[in-house]
């Protein structure tokens, strides 16, 4: 069925309003999921008590339907999320950092546990956390709302990371899980070092003002020639 046959349905029912074409509009205006306007249409017609209760467990089960699909498209959604997020992790985990074991974000801090906290343990310090930082909310209720809740998302945020395992792998590889490690520059990416590596590779060669000890035979000024030639 589609909008076609409402619309004839409305046609046959304002030609001739019987019950048995008002009955087959309202039905395929529930077919067709328009099930407000089908609401609306029974609550005015004269249909007896039997089409009524049949119509109204038409719109039922199609709600039923709906809520079904909405949920499984969620789902979907949400694994999808978790399948993109996944992949991130894959992408720089192992790709250890200098902040690798140090809790360089305040995590651990906020939610006053160590790296080798267990899950239940975890979920225990953030409900602990979380009174915590409400009590400071209400005593802040001054403040604007971003600031009065500050505290709560911090606690929030630190749970969100140190609760989900391959996030926390990376906080602890010292890879902020929310940005990822950073990417390196262009010359990096072409030489295998950055600008200031060739600077002090530069240096190397030809001496720099700022480094000299004792000066440089070239001085200064013949070191630019160099450079720049």
């Amino acid at each position: 069925m589609n909008q076609r046959v409402v619309s004839f349905a409305k046609v046959l029912k304002e030609l001739d309003a019987t019950n048995d074409n008002v009955f087959y509009y309202i039905k395929s205006l529930i077919i067709e999921v328009n099930l407000d306007e089908a609401q609306r249409e029974m609550e005015k017609s004269n249909l007896n008590e039997d089409m009524k209760r049949y119509l109204k467990s038409l719109i039922l089960i199609k709600k039923n339907e709906l809520e079904k699909q909405q949920k499984e498209q969620q789902r979907k959604i949400y694994e999808q999320k978790k399948r993109e997020e996944r992949r991130r992790q894959e992408q720089y985990i192992g790709h250890e950092t200098a902040n690798k074991g140090k809790d360089f974000l305040g995590y651990y801090k906020i939610l006053k546990v160590d790296r080798h906290v267990t899950p239940e343990a975890l979920k225990k310090a953030h409900r602990k956390a979380v009174r915590v930082a409400g009590k400071k909310s209400i005593a802040n209720s001054k403040l604007p709302g971003d600031k009065k809740d500050e505290e709560t998302k911090k606690v929030n945020k630190a749970f969100h990371i140190l609760s989900d395992a391959d996030k926390k792998r990376a906080y602890d590889a010292g890879i902020d899980p929310e940005s990822g490690p950073q990417q390196p520059s262009y010359r990096q990416q072409q030489y295998g070092f950055e600008e200031d590596d060739m600077q002090d590779i530069l240096n190397s060669f030809f001496g720099s003002g700022r480094h000299q000890r004792g000066g440089s035979r070239f001085g200064r000024q013949q070191n630019s020639r160099f450079i720049f030639l």
